[in-house]
């Protein structure tokens, strides 16, 4: 995988390889007072994953890691002292609307 950061914006990522391969998706991570807002954008192939269940394939991938991300948080990952803010998603699992980008 080839990611490139865009502090404070989010990341850009570009899937060389494995079942989703030529995919490629922006994370964009958004203030929201004490919580940080989470929304992923982008598009999605697989060589090896019917088109059918693509979709279904994707979704459990980022509820995965959205899981391990905020796991992560509140155990205070990442250098940060305190008491982290909590990530929300935006709606039910991450967003996959390109008309609901900021």
């Amino acid at each position: 995988m080839r990611w490139r950061s865009f502090p404070p914006l989010g990341i850009a990522y570009e899937v060389l390889d494995g079942p989703f391969s030529g995919s490629r998706f922006f994370i964009v991570y958004e203030p929201r007072g004490s919580s940080t807002g989470v929304s992923v954008y982008g598009e999605f192939t697989s060589p090896t994953i019917p088109e059918d269940d693509l979709g279904p394939a994707v979704g459990g991938f980022f509820d995965l890691e959205f899981e391990q991300d905020r796991a992560a948080l509140e155990a205070g990952a990442g250098g940060r002292t305190g008491t982290p803010g909590r990530i929300e998603e935006d709606g039910p699992g991450y967003p996959r609307d390109p008309s609901r980008a900021p």
